[in-house]
């Protein structure tokens, strides 16, 4: 409460406001206590008024902004799925594809609005033009995995090859869900070649190098033989599944598909 309150007398007092500061205010905006919705909106009030001062964002400002919309559009998501396997279940009595309850059609509908990826990657854009980029794993892996789950693959391929070029550390959790979004799209070729890229990185890393932030081996294993099954290629995944456990012993029987 303390920086919004600092934040409005540097502007009584005819202070302009550099990037630092909106960036501190944005923080605190984020950490209030309230709905995702309610935060991703005062977050982006932040940024108007930065905008219409003609303030520059600077790459941390970009960082807090596109992690935030990344983070509400993969909860979005996450939200509908649940309410669509609902409709799926329980749905479609009065009428096909209609869900059974209205509360949850105006979710629905609400969560569909709500979808922040777009903005997301717009802003992501402008930081790359005004050469700004500069993000953390964690806005990459959120970002690239909001783009896996809405099947928008060129552009989560653009994000992982930023992410590279920059040579910044991945999470493991980004493959699993770019691995799945190429199984989705038709692609296997490319989620196994996914899957080689995962397994360099963590050779790489076995060798001590700092190649993986972390480890879901059998996560990523499980996303390998889900693309298969996905891909209506259940030998392919009988056969991968056999070479895991003969070459992980027990970390590859530990494997869980969803």
């Amino acid at each position: 409460a303390e920086i919004p309150a600092v934040f409005e007398a540097m502007l009584v007092a005819g202070v302009k406001p550099i990037a630092t500061a909106y960036n501190a205010l944005l923080l605190s905006a984020i950490q209030l206590p309230a709905e995702k919705s309610e935060v991703v909106s005062k977050a982006l009030d932040v940024y108007s008024d930065m905008t219409r001062r003609k303030v520059s964002p600077d790459s941390v400002t970009y960082d807090i902004l596109v992690g935030l919309l990344a983070s509400r559009s993969l909860e979005a998501a996450s939200s509908k799925k649940e309410l669509e396997n609902k409709r799926l279940r329980f749905g479609g009595m009065e009428e096909p594809g209609k869900f059974m309850l209205l509360s949850h059609e105006l979710e629905h509908a609400i969560l569909s609005e709500d979808d922040r990826l777009d903005h997301a990657i717009q802003l992501f854009q402008s930081s790359v033009k005004y050469n700004k980029a500069a993000y953390s794993p964690e806005t990459y892996h959120q970002l690239i995995s909001a783009c896996a789950q809405a099947g928008r693959i060129s552009e989560m391929l653009y994000l992982f090859e930023h992410m590279e070029a920059n040579r910044t550390v991945p999470f493991a959790a980004t493959f699993p869900a770019m691995i799945t979004a190429f199984a989705s799209s038709g692609d296997l070729v490319s989620a196994v070649e996914c899957y080689n890229e995962y397994r360099s990185l963590a050779i790489a890393h076995d060798g001590g190098q700092a190649t993986l932030h972390d480890r879901l081996d059998a996560h990523v294993y499980a996303s390998v033989i889900n693309a298969y099954v996905i891909s209506d290629k259940i030998e392919g995944a009988m056969k991968f599944y056999k070479k895991v456990v003969q070459e992980e012993g027990a970390l590859g029987a530990d494997i869980r598909t969803s």
